[in-house]
């Protein structure tokens, strides 16, 4: 039998999450946090409880998709597969996982799609002190998210095309009036 030098661990987590141990300690933990905001509404325990299925559902989301990669390191460890298969398991795995700097550009873009939305129905004096405060929120929250001044830039960019898209559409509504 090939792998081994992990304790098959890919197969024993699937395993695990095949026979639903996660989901049933999610739904527990989902319905003590319900239980507890309708004890103690605005409870911190009732956001643990919250954050703590969360956190354990998203572990699993983690887990299911890795586990090609697990079984490929195990395999090269056990001398039946090659680096190129690490590799290559890690590349797909790449390829369908969003990395945190893609959640938070897409997060951020559908963000700024409404602002944008929003501050077109402005009048041209509003819409100027709300541009300015996209701008600063932009900045602030790109520092905080730590992105590279060229993911920022992009940003920027999208906001003042959908934004020029909105003002766009709104003058093809009044001239079709």
């Amino acid at each position: 039998m090939s792998g081994g030098s992990h304790n098959y661990l890919a197969d024993r987590v699937r395993e695990l999450l095949e026979h639903g141990a996660p989901a049933i300690a999610i739904a527990e933990l989902q319905r003590m946090a319900a239980r507890i905001r309708e004890l103690a509404p605005g409870s911190s325990a009732a956001r643990e409880y919250a954050a703590a299925a969360a956190a354990l559902e998203q572990a699993v989301r983690r887990l299911e998709a890795l586990h090609d990669v697990a079984r490929a390191v195990e395999w090269h460890d056990s001398n039946d597969w090659g680096p190129e298969d690490v590799a290559a398991a890690i590349a797909e795995y790449d390829t369908r996982i969003p990395t945190p700097r893609t959640i938070v550009m897409r997060d951020f873009m559908r963000a700024l799609d409404v602002a944008a939305a929003n501050v077109a129905t402005f009048d041209v004096d509003a819409r100027r002190a709300e541009l300015e405060h996209v701008d600063v929120q932009l900045h602030s929250e790109s520092e905080r998210h730590r992105l590279e001044p060229a993911d920022t830039a992009a940003l920027a960019d999208y906001f003042r095309a959908r934004l020029a898209h909105y003002l766009g559409r709104g003058r093809d509504h009044e001239s079709a009036a």
